[in-house]
């Protein structure tokens, strides 16, 4: 693995956990300010309250945004990320399947509400972020491959 991969994949891991605290604080910012506006919206895979959902899985974003930067030069990041993007990757699908009348997921929490951005956009932008955590995660499993096979010919 050459000096200029192996900071990029650490760049790429910053970025990941960035993001991770970015939405996670949105997550529960948004529940909290939410909370008298809108008390009884409720999340549509499973069927809790919004803003306890939204508490839950932007603490855990938070939670594991600090694990994936503390652990950002050991296998340990690349896990964190691989399990937080198999978790966006399936709460997608099981949106789409169970809930396909719904247009736009609340992936991003509140974001776009604070910086005024139409739902279809927000739910586009986390689209793209999907497929940025995909690709970071595929970019991680294959740098920890190499790294392991370079560490074997020594």
């Amino acid at each position: 693995m050459t000096r200029i991969g192996s900071k990029m994949h650490t760049a790429v891991i910053i970025a990941a956990a960035v993001i991770l605290i970015i939405t996670g604080g949105a997550k529960c910012m948004g529940a909290l300010r939410d909370e008298q506006s809108q008390p009884r919206k409720v999340e549509p895979v499973f069927g809790v309250s919004l803003q306890i959902f939204w508490i839950v899985t932007g603490t855990l974003e938070i939670a594991m945004a600090i694990w994936i930067f503390l652990h950002r030069r050991s296998q340990l990041a690349t896990i964190g990320l691989a399990v937080i993007t198999a978790d966006f990757l399936l709460y997608r699908i099981l949106l789409k399947i169970y809930k396909p009348s719904v247009a736009t997921c609340s992936c991003l929490g509140n974001l776009g509400g604070l910086l005024g951005l139409p739902d279809h956009v927000v739910d586009q932008v986390s689209i793209v972020l999907l497929g940025f955590f995909c690709v970071a995660t595929g970019l991680s499993i294959y740098v920890e491959i190499c790294k392991s096979r370079a560490a074997n010919l020594f």
